[in-house]
């Protein structure tokens, strides 16, 4: 039996804007993000960049994601698979 390896991954966030919205409870924020990943002891690593867009509610408890729209900035994906959320 061949056991995979998990990907490593890291994610660089920043470029971060946050804008009230017409709900005071809820806030627009738009940042880049660049997705870093690499499986197992490959050399090969792939590069994900791309522009997010989340609508963030503020509770009590904790901010809670209500949408998330991610923009990427390639026209084509190098990587054969993705399976990491963004």
């Amino acid at each position: 039996m061949r056991i995979t390896p998990s990907s490593r991954t890291l994610r660089v966030v920043g470029s971060i804007l946050a804008r009230p919205t017409d709900d005071p409870a809820v806030v627009a924020v738009s940042s880049s993000l660049l997705l870093y990943r690499q499986r197992g002891i490959d050399p090969h690593f792939d590069l994900v960049p791309c522009r997010r867009n989340d609508l963030i509610r503020l509770t009590e408890e904790a901010p809670r994601l209500l949408s998330r729209e991610v923009i990427l900035t390639e026209v084509t994906l190098a990587t054969p698979n993705l399976g990491v959320l963004l």
